[in-house]
C-alpha cells in the first residue's frame, strides 16, 4: 500500500501545483480550495509516513509540518501586513505547503519562488514589460519552488548544510 502512496502524493502535488501557477497567472487569486487540497495532502503524507520524491530520505514528522505551516507563511503575513506586498492566497498556500514539505523544505520553496520572481521581474523590466508598480502574481513562482523543494529539496538541503 505505501508503495502506491509515492505516485499517487506526485501526480496531485502536481495537478494542484499546476492548478495554482495557470489561476494565480491569469487572475493573480489562488483559491482556496487548492491551499487546502495541498494541507490535506500533506496530512496524509504525515501520518502515512512517506519519506518523499525522487529519494527524499526523510519522512515529514507531526513537528516538521506544524512548524512548516508557519515558517514560510508568517514571514509573508508580515510582509504582507508592513507594505501590502503579498495577497492572502500566497500565505495560505506556504501555510498549505508547509504542512506538505515540512520546515525546512518550505524555506527552500519560498527562496527558490522568491530568486525566481526577482529574476523575471527584473527581466520584464529590462524589456519594458513592466513597471516598479506593476503587480505580478506570485504563486506561479511559489508554486515552482514547492515542485523543486518536493523533488529534489532534501538533497540539495544536505548540500547547503555541508558547505557551512
Amino acid at each position: 500500500m505505501l508503495s502506491l502512496i509515492a505516485p499517487i502524493l506526485t501526480v496531485l502535488l502536481l495537478v494542484i501545483l499546476v492548478a495554482v501557477f495557470v489561476i494565480d497567472l491569469k487572475t493573480q487569486t489562488i483559491p482556496d480550495g487548492w491551499w487546502m487540497a495541498l494541507a490535506l495532502l500533506g496530512v496524509v503524507r504525515v501520518s502515512a509516513g512517506y519519506a518523499g520524491f525522487l529519494g527524499d530520505p526523510m519522512p515529514v514528522t507531526l513537528p516538521d509540518s506544524f512548524f512548516g505551516a508557519f515558517a514560510a507563511s508568517i514571514p509573508l503575513f508580515a510582509l504582507a501586513s508592513a507594505n501590502g506586498g503579498f495577497g492572502g492566497g500566497d500565505i495560505k498556500l506556504m501555510f498549505g505547503a508547509g504542512i506538505f514539505l515540512g520546515w525546512q523544505p518550505v524555506l527552500l520553496a519560498l527562496f527558490i519562488g522568491t530568486i525566481l520572481a526577482a529574476v523575471i521581474g527584473v527581466f520584464l523590466l529590462v524589456l519594458g514589460k513592466a513597471t516598479r508598480k506593476t503587480k505580478i502574481a506570485f504563486g506561479p513562482y511559489l508554486a515552482i519552488g514547492i515542485a523543486v523543494s518536493a523533488c529534489i529539496g532534501q538533497p540539495l538541503i544536505s548540500r547547503m548544510l555541508a558547505l557551512s
